[in-house]
């Protein structure tokens, strides 16, 4: 209960100043109710009393007041009220999580079946399918640690990786979480959203429980741990470490708990009014309008004229912000931005962002590719650079596309659809390049003899090959020959002995 409310608030509370017109005609109805009636010097008490007992229904359950009762049940819902995070937001890119992954020798144990590996394992496998867009980095920790993979928002990326995770996996055993936290600090370093962290682990340290918990208050990560077997001491220091820990089980409910605790996480570290991680609760709370609603079917229920003019009034002014030219009275410029955007009228939403990426996303949606571009080249982000390139290839700068696509791949490496345009743009350049290589040659050098500068194929085809006089290749250029032959004849494409001839390389030379 603590936590509800030192997480509750609004993701709109500008809008509870409506509470304070509902507040005076509350007031106004009550001082009303109070008043005595006008009619007491006029009429007798005892015919007053009778002719006050054949209303129907009190004023204080009346529809003036019922009216000002839904006000503010209606403007409490719209001011987004929240106290949780939403399980997956609407922007993936918010979503980025780094998993660590114990292979230690404990691991292997089989008091979880088929063994703890292997039953995390599936258990990942089936939460990065709950994440198909989201942004994952995968680690892997022994006695040393290693990425991976680093982030992608390919989940069928980690597929193969994910497939091969067992303690035979890593050279050396033990439970280097200290080295883990150092390779975690670099990935989160690497990523625009602070990411959380799914430690799956069948406990740790002390000293690695706390050296965990301060990278986590320090780079603000959120830290949730998947626990496996049975517990222990180390099993308590795993638990006490992570903002939550849910232990592995049964019954096919660990990835929506996994979703929702790697959410709440992060919760701590979220602007309040963001509210594309922010689950608005206002449909919730507002079955009290339904049961209000329900009043107004009763007979003579009815406002009077001046109440209905009132309403009408306000119900004007609230939707009068959907209205273009009243929408700088409730709209900040972005989303005014976005509203025209979804009219389609790019020019003017272009005019209104101020956003440089929605301000170059909406001159691009307009086919202005230079002004979309100079929006662009501000932005030193994978998604920028990406953008770029787009803006550069439609208005027909290739090799300037082509330089963008890669200063996102530079920034993320896993970045799919940059590596797909930059592949169709560099095969694009060398098409043009064979048909101008082709016409240069088809067409005779200007100013020079024919027979000149000219190099003659079938001559080139005659040419007598080296003679044993010729030097022969130095020795060291022919072992290398015979060490590449011998590489080739023994490569496998395996995963997992791949896997571990590299993580044995990395161990050995110090690299993560």
């Amino acid at each position: 209960m603590a936590e509800f409310w030192t997480r509750f608030h609004f993701l709109r509370p500008e809008l509870l100043w409506l509470w304070l017109p509902l507040g005076l005609g509350a007031l106004a109805l009550f001082v009303r109710a109070r008043a005595a009636s006008p009619w007491r010097g006029i009429i007798r008490p005892e015919l007053l009393a009778r002719l006050e007992a054949e209303r129907r229904t009190p004023l204080h359950f009346g529809p003036e007041a019922l009216v000002v009762a839904l006000g503010l049940v209606g403007t409490f819902c719209a001011a987004g009220p929240c106290y949780r995070a939403q399980v997956q937001s609407g922007d993936p890119e918010q979503n980025p999580l780094i998993v660590v992954f114990e292979l230690s020798r404990t691991m292997a144990k089989t008091d979880v079946s088929p063994s703890r590996a292997e039953r995390a394992r599936l258990e990942l496998g089936t939460l990065l399918r709950a994440r198909p867009t989201s942004s994952t980095a995968l680690i892997v920790v022994a006695g040393t640690a290693h990425v991976l993979m680093p982030f992608t928002d390919d989940a069928s990326a980690l597929e193969p990786y994910v497939a091969v995770l067992a303690p035979d996996l890593m050279p050396v055993d033990g439970q280097a979480f200290g080295a883990a936290a150092k390779v975690i600090e670099d990935l989160a370093a690497s990523s625009s959203v602070a990411p959380a962290v799914l430690l799956i682990s069948d406990g740790l340290s002390r000293e690695g429980g706390q050296t965990l918990r301060e990278l986590a208050d320090r780079k603000k990560l959120g830290l949730v741990a998947l626990t496996v077997g049975e517990g222990d001491a180390e099993m308590t220091a795993l638990e006490q470490s992570a903002d939550e820990a849910i232990a592995l089980s049964y019954a096919g409910r660990d990835v929506p708990r996994l979703l929702a605790a790697i959410a709440s996480s992060r919760a701590e570290h979220v602007a309040p009014g963001d509210a594309r991680f922010w689950q608005d609760e206002g449909p919730l709370w507002a079955w009290p309008l339904l049961l209000g609603l329900a009043f107004w079917f009763r007979r003579g229920f009815v406002l009077g004229s001046r109440t209905r003019s009132a309403a009408v009034i306000t119900a004007a002014l609230c939707l009068s912000g959907c209205v273009p030219w009243v929408e700088g009275i409730w709209l900040t410029p972005d989303q005014q931005g976005r509203l025209a955007f979804e009219r389609g009228d790019y020019l003017d939403a272009a005019a209104r962002f101020q956003d440089p990426t929605w301000k170059g996303l909406s001159f691009y949606a307009a086919e202005r590719w230079d002004l979309a571009a100079a929006q662009f080249v501000a932005g030193d982000d994978a998604e920028s650079l990406f953008y770029l390139g787009n803006a550069y290839a439609e208005g027909g700068k290739l090799q300037s596309a082509l330089h963008a696509y890669e200063g996102a791949l530079r920034k993320r490496p896993t970045f799919r659809k940059a590596r797909e345009n930059r592949d169709r743009i560099e095969h694009l350049l060398h098409s043009l390049q064979e048909d101008t290589d082709k016409a240069d040659m088809a067409r005779p050098d200007e100013g020079s003899d024919d027979a000149a500068g000219k190099l003659d194929p079938d001559a080139l085809l005659k040419k007598p090959l080296p003679s044993s006089g010729t030097s022969a290749p130095h020795p060291a250029s022919r072992a290398g020959e015979v060490q590449e032959a011998v590489w080739l004849q023994h490569l496998t494409t395996e995963p997992t002995a791949f896997l571990k001839r590299k993580l044995a390389a990395q161990a050995a030379g110090g690299a993560p």
